[in-house]
């Protein structure tokens, strides 16, 4: 006969366990100590054997992996890149890498729009599709 038993949250559930692990080791008795296996088993829905491993010994928490702070690269190209990517009408990164570093030469040949420099270039032809989605994805475009 399997018995029903109420789905909770992650963090409910381990409150729960951390209250009951400590009545656990306060229990005296062993009728206590079955009686509250019991309570875990028929709330949570775990076999006995692993209710008992729990109330044991609590699990431990795992930390939250580190978040990389990565230096973010092109930051110099992306006020550039965004001015070619608005007067190519918002085209998306797949149709606007390959037409980067030869709008912006077009762009750089009168001088007023932009001023394209050894650095910008290899930027230009350096950056990946997928870089430029990332940053696209962050402008708002009109439509």
């Amino acid at each position: 006969m399997r018995m029903a038993f109420m789905r909770m949250a992650l963090s409910i559930r381990r409150e729960y366990l951390k209250a009951m692990h400590e009545r656990y080791a306060k229990a005296c008795s062993r009728a206590e100590k079955s009686r509250l296996i019991d309570e875990v088993i028929a709330t949570l829905g775990y076999h006995r054997k692993y209710a008992i491993k729990v109330l044991k010994n609590l699990p431990a928490e795992q930390p939250k992996p580190p978040k990389r702070h990565r230096k973010q690269k092109y930051l110099e190209a992306l006020p550039t890149i965004r001015l070619i990517w608005e007067i190519l009408d918002y085209p998306c990164a797949e149709r606007l890498k390959p037409m980067l570093l030869s709008t912006a030469k077009l762009l750089a040949s009168d001088g007023k729009i932009i001023e394209l420099t050894e650095e910008l270039k290899v930027a230009f032809s350096s950056i990946s599709r997928s870089t430029l989605a990332r940053r696209i994805k962050e402008w708002s475009s009109p439509s």
